[in-house]
């Protein structure tokens, strides 16, 4: 049974890896965003099955990149109203390649995928629902997605480095705003943000054929 689920594992962890493989940051951020979100819900002293859940789920939450338009999806500079609405729309097809499953952690997976843009001020997408609407799986991979957002360095915009993507979460830069995160949530972040810190560091330079 242990080696079947191993194997299930590892399949989808490949088929990841080849949904989105035109990036070559993506198993590093998968690995990341893993982590992070076992961390936040242990501090958030969720239960076993809900961490062994959010560990799987998050992986995926990402998945509806698979159709965006690669011109769009890794363009070099600033994007257009019209291509920024075009790659919003990979919440929406995340969300549809998990539905109706029957599988509790792909139930998850398809939430994370419909909500993890969704803020709590109401100001996210793709349906623009606020705080106890939004699903606290969300939350949680909501804050690891845009702190890893923070330190990546992509060809449009630089590390920024700890210091200055735990002050932006935390205190805000106009873009990002502290009310777009579930208060307990963030409050949790804040106490083991030097986590966050240690595996991005750890998982940064990992070569793209492990996960």
């Amino acid at each position: 049974m242990n080696e079947i689920i191993e194997l299930y594992d590892e399949m989808l962890n490949r088929l990841i890896i080849a949904a989105e493989y035109r990036d070559t940051d993506v198993p590093k951020h998968i690995i990341r965003i893993k982590l992070y979100s076992e961390w936040l819900s242990r501090e958030l002293k969720m239960s076993q099955d809900f961490i062994e859940s959010i560990k799987f789920a998050a992986a995926l939450h990402d998945i509806g990149k698979i159709g965006i338009p690669y011109d769009i999806l890794f363009k070099q500079g600033g994007l257009s109203r019209e291509e920024f609405v075009a790659i919003k729309n990979h919440s929406q097809i995340g969300a549809n390649i998990l539905e109706g499953s029957n599988n509790s952690r792909i139930q998850m997976a398809a939430s994370i995928a419909l909500n993890h843009h969704e803020r709590c001020d109401g100001s996210g997408y793709p349906n623009g629902i606020k705080k106890n609407t939004i699903p606290i799986e969300a939350k949680i991979v909501t804050i690891c997605d845009q702190y890893d957002a923070l330190m990546m360095k992509k060809p449009y915009k630089p590390s920024y480095g700890h210091k200055k993507s735990l002050e932006i979460i935390t205190k805000g830069d106009g873009r990002t705003l502290p009310q777009h995160f579930d208060q307990d949530v963030l409050s949790a972040f804040k106490k083991i943000a030097g986590e966050f810190e240690s595996i991005f560091n750890t998982y940064q330079d990992l070569n793209d054929d492990i996960i």
